[in-house]
């Protein structure tokens, strides 16, 4: 397994290195078709390889180390499940720890540290559940977190900024629920976020790009609903959104890459809608319609693609087995490859292969199949003025020729069209544009155009922010962990002369620790400081202030026209770690002095929460490695501590250097 250097931590000349395992390589790419659906078959000699157990109403959710996660649902008799699969990134299907709680109607979302939060649902019985559990890739096991204030199933959640899920409404024992709540990720809590004005089940919800979460339509025990909620988890309130043109239930909502919101299908409560709606945060517009109308039909986000794929969903009570494309740059809804299965309650998600997407179950059986889709992306998120956008595609026609548009936000000015040569492979790749001085801020939206498909995707030029941030003067070792007394670097880039900048440092309590010196008339800067406190479960940050006439500032050559303003980009977290080494394996006693052929008892806090994978490495001055203190240590807890007692070493040797220091 490769290993990544994390931050070096000494006690007594002792330094503990932490090191934390890469994702496993692919074994398989899968030749899917563009436009089409295909049944899984690694080897095209024997039959295509479906899921290992038939369920209905399953989630799934693409991992981070390549894998899809299928879990719950229910079975062809009628009972919920607990069951969990793979797909895996070899193509076939394997199972996994089951659920602690059998169930249908959950949600399950993926946690910004990799794991996946499970939350409600339908039990054994046919009564919902408030128990909640988190599974853990790395460890292949589920723990029981604390539960929802109330049992709810058919709810939503939606994963926020800083690791949150905002859980709404739904229902249980059949009575629409009004409440919402939040899931803290760092420390496994629940808390009560207040209401809705009015239960709802049935309905959809999506976050919008200032971090609120709009809520949409729903059931309210008596009536479908047009109403729509805006939640602010920063003061947990709720306030009136705009209505909709008309009642809907059984909706899905997706984010696009804008920052609007498609609705699709539901019901007003007479008939299943055909009709799709786009949500701007302040208004509805048209955005076409369906061939069929339909319920709960399945709507994903295409990666480095960015159409919406639509199928599956109940007409009627009856599966659908059509399948369209909305492309939301054009506000059209065009047809696709029909599955030629009616899944109407499927599991779909993106795999982590560019341009296929799994879709499974739904259909009272086991099948599965993968849709193929072209795609197109750049080597970066952002760039500076001047430096060349490489940008790649694949899933095109072979030999045809794609022309690559570009729009920006907010507009300034027009750039030609690209045009690219596809490969025999469907692939291509094109570094002829690069954005100018005159950009500098801009967002670009850069449209792929073929004969047969579209794609598009989005960058940046420029527009301060801290890059990346390093634990050496020269800027060499990238870091996001470092040990107590260490000096971070903070490096920011794309300033603009005519502005102004600070860093500043705040520790885990939010609490400004440090505020750096004001930088002039620089594109380029570097701030540092050294922490003398460690971590908690939440960690520091190093921000950006701007005074440069961007992000509603006024441009100031001195730091001094107001507080300044920090945004996503110009601010990043880090975590402060802190061995404490004592003299008993009772942790009662610490020290910094021990003699040769005494044991260290170490535990090291404040290190990246459930991170996978630590390794602990003892050295002493000039020795490169005294010992591999046992091999691979647990997960880093919520807490960012290692969930062994202590780490223990009995240096063979007295060393001159006994100082307690950090090193790196």
């Amino acid at each position: 397994m490769t290993k990544k250097n994390f931050p070096l931590l000494s006690i007594l000349s002792l330094a503990l290195i932490f090191i934390v395992g890469a994702p496993l390589l692919r074994a398989w790419v899968p030749q899917v078709p563009t436009g089409q659906w295909t049944a899984i078959q690694p080897d095209p000699e024997e039959t295509p390889i479906d899921m290992l157990q038939a369920r209905d109403g399953a989630v799934a959710v693409p991992l981070q180390n390549g894998r899809v996660l299928i879990a719950g649902g229910v079975a062809p008799d009628g009972t919920p499940l607990a069951s969990v699969e793979f797909l895996n990134l070899s193509g076939d299907f394997s199972a996994g720890a089951p659920m602690k709680v059998a169930r249908l109607g959950h949600t399950a979302t993926l946690l910004s540290d990799g794991r996946v939060l499970v939350a409600g649902g339908t039990t054994t019985g046919g009564e919902a559940t408030a128990s909640v559990e988190v599974y853990n890739p790395q460890k292949n096991t589920w723990t029981v977190t604390q539960p929802l204030q109330g049992a709810r199933s058919g709810h939503t959640a939606t994963l926020i900024d800083n690791n949150f899920v905002v859980i709404t409404g739904g229902a249980a024992a059949g009575v629409p629920v009004d409440s919402i709540e939040m899931y803290d990720a760092a420390n496994g809590r629940v808390d009560a976020a207040g209401s809705m004005g009015a239960p709802r089940a049935g309905h959809a919800a999506a976050k919008l790009s200032d971090g609120k979460v709009a809520i949409f339509g729903g059931f309210d025990g008596t009536s479908v609903l047009a109403t729509t909620k805006i939640f602010d988890p920063d003061t947990l309130s709720m306030t009136a959104g705009p209505g909709m043109p008309e009642a809907r239930a059984g909706l899905t909502a997706v984010s696009l890459l804008d920052g609007s919101v498609l609705l699709v299908g539901g019901t007003d409560g007479f008939q299943d809608l055909a009709s799709l709606l786009r949500f701007d945060g302040a208004g509805f517009t048209g955005a076409g319609s369906l061939s069929f109308g339909r319920q709960r039909p399945a709507a994903i986000l295409l990666p480095h693609n960015n159409s919406v794929l639509i199928f599956g969903g109940t007409l009627n009570g009856g599966g659908v087995d059509d399948a369209v494309l909305y492309r939301p740059w054009s506000n059209t809804v065009v047809p696709t490859g029909l599955p030629g299965v009616m899944r109407a309650t499927p599991a779909a998600a993106p795999t982590a292969f560019d341009g296929a997407l799994l879709a499974a179950g739904g259909d009272g059986t086991n099948s599965a199949q993968l849709y193929g889709y072209a795609t197109v992306k750049t080597d970066k998120d952002d760039y500076f003025p001047g430096e060349p956008v490489t940008v790649s595609g694949s899933g095109w026609v072979p030999g045809e020729t794609v022309t690559l548009a570009l729009r920006e936000v907010p507009y300034v000015d027009e750039h030609p069209s690209i045009t690219a040569q596809v490969q025999a492979d469907g692939t291509f790749v094109t570094s002829e544009f690069a954005p100018d001085d005159g950009d500098f801020g801009i967002m670009f939206y850069l449209t792929a155009y073929g004969l047969q498909s579209e794609a598009e995707t989005r960058f940046t030029d420029g527009g301060a922010k801290i890059d990346k941030i390093y634990r050496d003067a020269g800027l060499s070792s990238e870091t996001e962990t470092i040990g107590v007394g260490d000096t971070l670097y903070a490096a920011a880039v794309s300033l603009k002369a005519a502005g102004s900048y600070r860093f500043r440092f705040l520790d885990a309590a939010g609490t400004q620790a440090y505020l750096g010196p004001c930088f002039t008339g620089v594109t380029s800067a570097v701030g540092s400081y050294a922490p003398t406190t460690r971590s908690t479960a939440t960690p520091w940050t190093v921000e950006l202030l701007q005074w440069d006439g961007s992000e509603g500032t006024t441009a100031s050559t001195t730091c001094s026209a107001g507080t300044g303003a920090a945004d996503g980009d110009n601010a990043k977290v880090f975590y402060v770690a802190q061995a404490t080494a004592y003299t008993t394996p009772a942790l009662s006693v610490s020290t910094a002095m021990y003699g040769a052929g005494a044991t260290a008892y170490v535990v090291v806090q404040g290190l990246k929460i459930s991170q996978n994978d630590w390794q602990t490495i003892w050295l002493a001055p000039g020795v490169s490695c005294a010992n591999t203190a046992g091999g691979d240590r647990p997960d880093s807890d919520a807490s960012g501590s290692l969930t062994s007692a202590y780490l223990a070493y009995q240096p063979a040797n007295t060393f001159v250097d006994a100082s307690n220091k950090v090193s790196s």
